[in-house]
């Protein structure tokens, strides 16, 4: 199957059952590592920093909200855990 004919099939089946339905039926791993996703657990290691605390900022609205949903866990976006990195390093 070529590129082309495998790319419309996915816009396809998009179209037809909406990119939620598509993600809700992969397992979520899958889903989190192709797309580069960050849990919060994850990003807090990254920043060296409590889990309870990295919560907290989020809830206090001291840092953004992970961006992406799947099921019942939020995730940070790679692009959003990158520039939140970048901030904590003061730069």
């Amino acid at each position: 199957m070529t590129r082309n004919r495998q790319h419309d099939i996915c816009k396809q089946l998009c179209d037809t059952l909406g990119i939620e339905a598509i993600l809700e039926a992969l397992p979520q791993r899958i889903v989190k590592d192709s797309l580069g996703l960050v849990s919060i657990k994850e990003l807090a290691a990254q920043l060296n920093v409590p889990y309870e605390t990295l919560r907290s900022r989020i809830l206090s609205r001291q840092m953004p909200c992970p961006e992406m949903r799947l099921r019942r866990r939020a995730y940070f976006t790679r692009e959003q855990a990158e520039q939140i990195n970048r901030e904590s390093d003061g730069g």
